[in-house]
């Protein structure tokens, strides 16, 4: 029962099968809430919207194509969720360290030890999250999932379900967009 491939469970719980949607859970917890974590930077906001993407993921499992990775349309749930979460409560939380270096590791790397960095992390951080936060959403969305979760330009394209040059060209406005929004900032505020 456990070693069910993920198709196996998806055809258990279109059948009634709690029980195989729950090992689906079980199987993919970490992923998604970690995925959420990574856009969220805050474990108990990124349980909540783990518990909403499973939610949506019962409710609309039907709706998943049979050659559809379970993992990667989890991911994709989780992330638009993870998006439109912080989009709602406007919380801060992105990390310049997390975001150019962090994979996978689901620990902030800012050094609580040298008081003077941090304050100067939050800083950046805050300055980040604002300007990403002004950047359109389709942007903010391609600059995330490549410069944060290290996505290829290939998979994007698959989770957004966009062609590559829209992808391209979504990057290429995120970051011209960052360079001019961060630009003014510090020249608003630093000269």
């Amino acid at each position: 029962m456990g070693g069910d491939s993920d198709q196996a469970l998806v055809k258990r719980v279109l059948q009634g099968e709690n029980e195989a949607f729950g090992l689906l859970v079980v199987k993919y917890q970490c992923l998604v809430v970690n995925t959420c974590y990574k856009i969220l930077r805050d474990r108990d906001d990124a349980e909540d919207v783990g518990q909403e993407v499973f939610l949506e993921a019962f409710q609309s499992i039907s709706t998943l194509r049979q050659t559809e990775d379970i993992s990667f349309w989890l991911h994709r749930v989780a992330f638009n969720k993870s998006i439109n979460w912080r989009a709602k409560s406007k919380k801060l939380n992105f990390s310049p360290d997390i975001h150019f270096s962090q994979q996978q590791t689901g620990k902030e790397q800012i050094s609580s030890d040298n008081p003077e960095k941090t304050l100067i992390n939050e800083e950046a951080r805050q300055i980040l999250d604002a300007a990403l936060d002004a950047l359109p959403e389709r942007q903010r969305k391609v600059y995330i999932l490549h410069k944060m979760e290290g996505c290829s330009y290939q998979t994007i394209c698959d989770m957004l379900e966009l062609s590559l040059s829209t992808v391209e060209s979504l990057m290429f406005r995120a970051k011209k967009n960052l360079r001019v929004n961060l630009k003014n900032y510090y020249r608003k505020n630093y000269q």
